[in-house]
């Protein structure tokens, strides 16, 4: 196996640590680091050794020229760099590529979004946006539950995190995640809609809705609450959002209310909960999966295939959907 990593921060690292895991010492891996010039991360995200490079660490070759990805014929390319860049690096690397991974959002803009989707599909390339949840036992728990909660009257979604508490050792005001170019929190922070999108088999979205937009000083939101209608080829199902890298408290929630029953999912705890009308608990199960587990598992699924079959297909159209939804999103004022 040839593989190569193009990107080096925090998500890269990730990357190439679990092929280094995977492989054993029997894949040849390179690693075109760009301007991510950073030391060793460690596994938490809250430390950096800039004594150690983390190419040699990982026992992976370092690729000096953007040329040399015309070099070799990869078996997977995985694209961890800010999303601004997503496209271009796909452009340089795909011609030589079997299956590309393209770490999450798609891209910054619609226009780049769908170019990439275009590629995929008159290439017939398998190309999958980095959701690693899907790998998550929890979503065939969850769809297995929502039809039992009877008529789904809302659907929220919260998610709040400090983005200094994220990558604690780096300046986060020159995160991509602060940028206008890196989309802001609603596209840079999009797990939690892919996910909503997956269980209700979401088509399209109308009546997308801000109750409060913040702003930095850039202009990438930076919190956002949002209210839209998401269809599905057989009802509408009402969506409240909450976005936001500005607060102190961490919290990442999915709850789904229904005519019979409640679902919570806290993803950060793992542990899903189903409420009767009378509040009282008819379920619970507490998972213990690692980020890591899911990236391996999402790479270990992604070398298995070739072509564009149906799963990077509808990932890819999850991916277009928020996309959209984030550029309506940035014309509100």
């Amino acid at each position: 196996m040839n593989v190569l990593v193009i990107g080096l921060g925090s998500a890269g690292q990730r990357h190439l640590r679990i092929l280094s895991d995977i492989s054993q010492g029997d894949w040849e891996i390179y690693v075109y680091r760009g301007n991510h010039k950073r030391g060793l991360i460690s596994i938490d995200l809250k430390e950096e050794n800039l004594d150690i490079d983390p190419i040699h660490f990982y026992g992976a070759c370092e690729l000096s020229e953007v040329a040399e990805m015309a070099s070799k014929k990869w078996d997977l390319v995985i694209i961890a760099t800010p999303p601004d860049s997503h496209l271009s690096y796909l452009q340089l690397s795909y011609l030589y590529a079997d299956r590309i991974l393209i770490e999450k959002p798609v891209a910054s803009d619609l226009e780049s979004a769908t170019k990439i989707q275009n590629l995929a599909i008159t290439n017939d390339k398998s190309i999958l946006i980095g959701y690693q949840m899907h790998f998550h036992k929890v979503i065939q728990d969850l769809l297995e539950w929502i039809p039992k909660l009877g008529e789904i009257e809302l659907c929220r979604t919260v998610f709040s995190e400090k983005l200094s508490s994220m990558n604690p050792f780096r300046d986060m005001k020159h995160h991509h995640l602060s940028s206008f170019e890196g989309g802001g929190v609603f596209l840079g922070l999009s797990h939690d809609l892919d996910i909503v999108i997956k269980l209700f088999e979401g088509k399209s979205v109308n009546s997308l809705e801000s109750k409060s937009i913040e702003r930095n000083s850039v202009g990438a939101i930076v919190e956002c609450e949002v209210s839209f209608f998401l269809h599905n080829e057989a009802k509408s199902i009402p969506i409240e959002g909450f976005f936001s890298c500005s607060r102190d408290l961490k919290s990442r929630v999915i709850t789904i209310i229904g005519s019979k029953g409640v679902l919570d999912f806290d993803l950060n705890t793992q542990l899903l909960t189903i409420k009767n009308t009378g509040d009282e608990v008819i379920f619970e199960r507490q998972y213990s999966i690692s980020k890591d587990q899911l990236f391996s598992d999402q790479i270990k699924y992604l070398i298995g295939i070739y072509g564009l079959n149906d799963f990077c297909s509808e990932n890819l159209e999850r991916s277009m959907l928020i996309s959209r939804m984030n550029e309506q999103l940035w014309s509100i004022h």
